[in-house]
């Protein structure tokens, strides 16, 4: 009988894999872009920071993340003696993700002001740096973060502090004090249309302040926070309120620990993100804390989503930059056809071309983070809050989904290894998809960049427009691709003057080319900056190639949409419905 395989029998090959790296050293974009935009006293500490907490990311942290991809949460519904618990259990590595991040003030630093309106880009580098090996941990950090900006943000429009303490608890860096915070908005009826979504009402409770809660909430993550932000319809003397509400409410009671009125229904059975808890919620009596005023809800989450949306681009452009560094450290070790795959020109290429929309994408989400900063403390010019307001739609519309695409090439790179779960890139691949959903889909991005534009009378594009020449009169003496692309935008304005009735039907192309167009001039912007430093003539090519890449404003055309009409709409339907012949 045969005891095992000889060596001549299983080869003698082994193949290396790929290195983990520090994504703060080998990002081309994160290092140069804080040092072009900090000031120099600044800049060595944070950047000190940041180094240090890569080095953590790559070690430590990322066998943590792997820890909680092979243990993920499960419920326990019941005790062995048959009460209702409704126990999430999650496991050590989780917990510990989630002290670390803590600790190392992946929320709290934003708060904490020490660096003024550059506390948000600190910040958010972290969380990038965190986020491939935070066994998305990111997602509830996503979710404090939105909850403490919309405390604060209701208390200085308020002049009230109606919880304090869960905000000094969200933006705490003591593991012992702090807080996690869910948001749970979503309903079996609502999706992204949870202002007509809703049916969870809330009613006064007799002789106290605040509100029972009953509702079914339908996709909520993180449901081993602490606290929750979520909406309801009021109820007042049998009158239900027309528009909803925003309640704070508090996981567990006060007393013993036990769920406050929350019954846990089940938990999701999800493609990707599987190492966080997400489940069906049973609110029936749930105490609840009235937030702004009522029938504000809608507006008073607006303050959340500006959050959570960078946190969707920051994760998506972090995790394909994980990906992008193993796929370029494996072409380095990795032999076909008598030399290794990175000296085959038509696979250095294919990486090549990945890495300028990379670069591309992670410049767009570091500077609406600038800009996201200077809101933060009150800095921001009327001009940046309108700038604010169309970037923020444009950048969750365009960076996750195309990350995703960029993803799908990044992983054929390593050939079938890429599609072992052993190796860590299914999962990053796996997890990435919910980027394009969370916060929004595209098409949801497009239609809030529509009503943007109607809420404003057309102020938001005008302050693009801006915008977009003063990064490229800083350009165009570069390269005359830079002045190409005002002209693009140009020529997309004045599609929209000349069809403006065909505004909801291109919201999704235009808003995928305003990203597209912003993002060259960002390169480029970039690449001029640099000058004279080392890399500078890597950042210009980069530029050039990705500006040379545009579609123009021909995109809008190859759909059709210049001649867009309810006949082509009626054809739409048809297409997707086809007549049974």
């Amino acid at each position: 009988m045969r005891k095992g395989f000889t060596s001549a029998q299983i080869g003698r090959f082994f193949q290396e894999g790929p290195r983990l790296e520090n994504i703060f050293l080998t990002s081309p974009i994160m290092k140069p872009f804080l040092r072009r935009h900090l000031p120099p006293s600044e800049f060595s500490e944070v950047a000190g920071d940041l180094e240090a907490f890569g080095e953590r990311a790559r070690g430590e942290l990322w066998d943590l993340a792997q820890e909680c991809e092979a243990n993920q949460p499960r419920l326990e519904q019941y005790t062995p003696w048959g009460k209702r618990e409704d126990r999430i259990i999650t496991c050590g590595a989780w917990k510990a993700l989630k002290k670390i991040s803590i600790e190392e003030g992946v929320v709290g630093i934003a708060y904490e002001r020490k660096r003024g309106a550059y506390s948000r880009l600190h910040q958010m580098m972290k969380a990038a740096l965190f986020h491939p090996s935070s066994a998305f941990v990111t997602c509830p950090l996503s979710m404090t973060d939105g909850a403490a900006k919309t405390l604060e943000a209701l208390k200085r429009e308020n002049g009230s502090d109606e919880v304090g303490e869960a905000y000094s608890r969200l933006i705490s860096t003591d593991p012992d004090k702090a807080w996690t915070s869910g948001q749970w908005m979503t309903e079996r009826g609502g999706g992204s249309d949870v202002a007509n979504g809703c049916e969870t009402t809330a009613y006064p409770r007799e002789g106290e302040d605040g509100f029972n809660l009953h509702g079914y909430k339908w996709f909520s993550s993180a449901i081993d926070a602490d606290m929750a932000l979520t909406l309801g319809r009021i109820h007042l003397h049998g009158a239900e309120s027309v528009k909803l509400s925003l309640f704070y409410l508090p996981v567990r009671q006060p007393e013993g620990g036990s769920l406050n009125g929350i019954q846990v229904v089940k938990l999701k059975n999800k493609l990707g993100t599987r190492q966080l808890a997400t489940g069906e919620l049973l609110l029936d009596g749930t105490r609840a804390h009235l937030l702004g005023q009522p029938g504000r809800g809608v507006a008073n989450i607006a303050h959340m989503l500006a959050i959570t949306r960078v946190h969707t681009a920051v994760g998506a452009v972090s995790a394909t930059r994980r990906m992008m560094q193993m796929a370029v450290d494996y072409a380095k070790k990795r032999e076909a056809f008598g030399k290794l795959i990175m000296e085959h020109a038509l696979h250095s290429k294919t990486l090549a071309e990945i890495e300028v929309e990379l670069r591309g994408m992670e410049l767009f989400v570091f500077h609406c983070v600038l800009l996201q900063g200077k809101e933060d403390v009150g800095e921001a010019l009327d001009r940046e809050r309108l700038l604010l307001r169309i970037l923020l739609p444009l950048l969750k519309g365009y960076v996750p989904p195309r990350t995703m695409q960029l993803m799908t090439q990044l992983l054929e790179a390593f050939g079938g290894q890429g599609y072992i779960e052993d190796t860590g890139i299914p999962t990053l691949f796996r997890d990435n998809q919910v980027n394009p959903i969370w916060e929004g889909t595209t098409n949801i991005q497009a239609h809030d960049l529509v009503r943007s534009i109607h809420k404003t009378h057309g102020e938001v594009l005008q302050a693009f427009g801006s915008s977009l020449e003063e990064l490229t009169k800083k350009s165009k003496n570069a390269h005359p691709s830079c002045t190409q692309l005002l002209s693009d935008f140009n020529a997309l304005m004045k599609f929209l003057k000349d069809n403006p009735q065909l505004l909801p039907v291109v919201a999704r192309h235009l808003a995928l080319d305003l990203a597209r167009i912003y993002t060259g001039a960002l390169l480029w912007d970039h690449a001029v900056a640099r000058e004279g430093k080392p890399g500078w003539e890597v950042d210009r090519a980069a530029a050039l190639r990705y500006t040379a890449w545009l579609p123009g404003p021909s995109t809008l055309k190859l759909h059709g949409l210049e001649a867009y009409s309810e006949n082509a709409q009626r054809m739409d339907q048809d297409l997707l419905h086809p007549v049974d012949a």
